[in-house]
């Protein structure tokens, strides 16, 4: 085996070393990105569960004729739009329509030791009041459903 000259040996020695430290750098460069990658992923995903969570919360309360769970809602709803597709927004303001129109229909209710205004229709009210109830008593699997596209960790 040929002896190599010394004046040659230092040059290729550093071109060696440039060269593997360079891989390395952009190896790790790469592992970064995909850190990065994952780090938003999971940043993406509490935010879009803490909307979730919130909206499970309110439905519950809804239920139960709660209201504890409302300003948490009513704070998470405005994320929405920047977190899931207009399904979800959409989904979300008819929530509010059904609980306003529940609201609305409790707060006209009257029962018999109470004095009705004069265009006062009970079975309207009643009926408002049941289907609004009603609805909002449904949405938990509906929600879950809606939701679960944007919170799904699985493959």
């Amino acid at each position: 085996m040929e002896r190599m000259e010394p004046e040659l040996v230092l040059p290729i020695a550093q071109t060696v070393a440039t060269a593997v430290i360079g891989l390395a750098a952009t190896g790790i460069a790469f592992m970064q990105a995909d850190t990065n990658r994952k780090k938003y992923k999971l940043d993406r995903y509490d935010r879009r569960f803490d909307v979730y969570e919130a909206t499970l919360n309110f439905l519950s309360e809804c239920k139960n004729s709660g209201f504890a769970g409302e300003a948490a809602f009513h704070r998470a709803k405005p994320h929405a739009p920047f977190l899931f597709g207009p399904e979800i927004e959409s989904y979300l303001s008819e929530i509010i329509e059904k609980w306003v129109a529940f609201l609305e229909a409790s707060a006209q209710y009257r029962d018999n030791t109470q004095p009705a205004p004069p265009d006062y229709d009970h079975q309207d009210v009643v009926r408002r009041q049941f289907e609004a109830a009603s609805w909002l008593a449904k949405q938990i699997p509906e929600a879950t459903r809606l939701f679960r596209r944007y919170l799904d960790v699985g493959g």
